[in-house]
């Protein structure tokens, strides 16, 4: 391990990547609360890390809206109205945080009022290629749900959700992708999901695939709200079930 004025420096892999997430981390749990200042000195003791290795790191939270630099002040953390909230970091972050609850919430609220508008463009545009993808994945789903293999479920309904986003045809809609994933991933991990897939939640799937197969936008923007209404229901009862606080 090198030295830097006599200080210890991390090996060189993993040194830029390790600051930034406890950075971003203890930014978005707001154990470095909103306003602190941030010496670059200072982290780079804490840290053992280079100068050039904080700066990075700045750099990089700067573009997520966490941190901003100004004359004659420094770097200082900043509020969460500053921070890009649909960046998949700053999402990874939140939902690292005691506030997770909370961010899965706003997640799944935003969901509610995006995806039903995709599905039903998603029919308009009767991609057969996609329509061709979402019929093995919703298979694949079945065949998931019915052998009790919960992380293959997990993964086939990001795929699914995915390609309904990618099957409007608009660059803006994919990009929006990484959203579902957090939120859905997100559930799963703090045990806000159903243990086992229901056949309830298959069979909206399927009849959600159907209607974006016959063209039918209007039933697909119904059952797309209907599938994520039900999953936020689901997410709420389990919310109170943890007993931990959300915010209104």
């Amino acid at each position: 391990m090198r030295t830097e004025g006599g200080q210890s420096i991390r090996p060189t892999a993993g040194r830029h990547g390790a600051l930034l997430d406890d950075l971003g981390r203890s930014i978005c749990s707001l154990k470095i609360p909103e306003g602190t200042v941030l010496s670059i000195d200072d982290l780079s003791d804490v840290h053992g890390v280079s100068r050039s290795v904080v700066r990075e790191a700045i750099r990089v939270l700067a573009s997520m809206g966490l941190v901003a630099s100004k004359r004659g002040v420094g770097t200082t953390t900043q509020p969460l109205a500053s921070w890009n909230l649909f960046d998949p970091q700053v999402i990874q972050w939140r939902l690292s945080s005691p506030d997770r609850l909370q961010q899965l919430r706003e997640l799944a609220e935003l969901r509610i009022g995006f995806e039903p508008e995709a599905a039903a463009l998603a029919a308009l545009h009767v991609d057969q290629d996609a329509i061709g993808r979402l019929m093995g994945l919703g298979a694949q789903l079945w065949s998931a749900a019915h052998s009790g293999d919960t992380e293959e479920f997990l993964r086939r309904d990001i795929a699914f959700h995915s390609t309904i986003l990618e099957a409007t045809g608009n660059p803006m809609y994919r990009q929006y992708a990484p959203v579902v994933r957090a939120l859905l991933l997100g559930r799963a991990e703090h045990g806000l999901a159903a243990i086992q897939p229901t056949d309830l939640a298959v069979d909206r799937h399927m009849t959600l695939l159907r209607a974006i197969q016959t063209g039918d936008p209007d039933r697909a923007r119904k059952e797309s709200r209907t599938l994520i209404v039900d999953s936020l229901q689901e997410s709420r009862e389990m919310w109170q079930g943890t007993g931990e606080a959300t915010h209104t």
